[in-house]
């Protein structure tokens, strides 16, 4: 008999999207599943929506509890499983009928830890095109790591993958953090001896209105916490931790970017200490939009703040549309 599988689903005010998100894993065809639903809370119909799932299949287990956050609901759900191998998918997502059984079969095939593969964003209208050719990567925790940086395919989202439930033993999402993935994906990945991805999308990552809009106002600077804690652990990785002091940099210059166009107003003392950071760590390479970028940055402030409203009006236009 095949491996049994926990799938961890964290519910939380989505009764407009899981039932789809459940469907969508009743649907797959691996089927030695267990369904760990954990309502965190919920004041919707989201807790009478699951518990009439509970009712049709008896693979699926249903956890109400107090609100906690995603990443409490999720150190929960792991603590409950059983399975060999667990799987996150948030609930208002959904996944490709196959795409356990693609990541389980790889996963064995290569005798890896951890199974990843491409997601399409999903926006009002659809899902966002994406190329058709499909890549396949079987790498160490290192190769892996520094393709997350690489902008490779690789990405550090939770939802997208499955793993070896033996790697989330000494290792807990933290609990009242935004950006929840990027505090600890990397220490996964590191614990891991082998990984593959193909890039074939199976995951879809729904685009709420609401949500989406609401996070982006309310900026978020957990991002850049997480990404300082990237450097340094990562700083045992010589080749490896310049590209994560970029990623940190860049962060820093995004959650900016984000304040003067969702706040509306231009934050001096984040800007000067902005550039203290980047002249700290000057030798950090660039691409050459890269550069002119930051040239922008540090001498055409002004210039600056008019390309960045731009860019995050287009880049985000298709979430505010009405």
């Amino acid at each position: 008999m095949k491996d049994l599988i926990s799938i961890i689903v964290p519910v939380y005010n989505v009764e407009n999207y899981v039932e789809k998100c459940i469907d969508s894993i009743l649907n797959q065809t691996y089927t030695n599943l267990e369904i760990i639903i954990v309502d965190d809370g919920s004041t919707d119909k989201s807790s009478k929506i699951c518990d009439k799932y509970k009712k049709k299949d008896k693979r699926i287990r249903i956890f109400h509890t107090k609100n906690s956050g995603l990443s409490g609901a999720r150190n929960f759900g792991i603590e409950k499983s059983k399975g060999k191998y667990i799987s996150f998918i948030d609930s208002d997502d959904y996944i490709e009928s196959n795409m356990i059984e693609i990541l389980y079969n790889n996963l064995k095939k290569e005798k890896a830890d951890i199974s990843c593969c491409s997601f399409y964003e999903v926006f009002k209208e659809g899902p966002n095109p994406k190329s058709q050719d499909i890549n396949y990567y079987v790498m160490n925790n290192r190769e892996a790591i520094k393709k997350t940086f690489l902008d490779q395919g690789l990405d550090v989202y939770t939802w997208n993958k499955l793993y070896d439930k033996k790697l989330f033993k000494n290792i807990k999402f933290p609990l009242g953090k935004k950006s929840q993935d990027r505090f600890i994906m990397y220490e996964i990945f590191d614990n891991a001896k082998k990984i593959v991805y193909e890039s074939r999308c199976l995951y879809y990552y729904v685009q709420r209105d609401n949500s989406a809009a609401n996070s982006l106002k309310n900026v978020n600077t957990d991002s850049i916490e997480a990404s300082l804690k990237a450097v340094s652990y990562l700083r045992k990785y010589r080749d490896i931790r310049p590209l994560a002091v970029k990623e940190y940099l860049q962060t820093r210059l995004r959650v900016y970017k984000k304040i003067i166009y969702f706040k509306g107003q231009d934050d001096i003392k984040i800007r000067k200490d902005l550039k203290r950071e980047f002249k700290n760590y000057n030798n950090i390479k660039y691409t050459p939009k890269e550069k002119i970028e930051l040239f922008l940055f540090k001498y055409m402030p002004n210039t600056y703040r008019l390309v960045g409203k731009i860019y995050y009006k287009n880049k985000y236009k298709k979430m505010f549309e009405k």
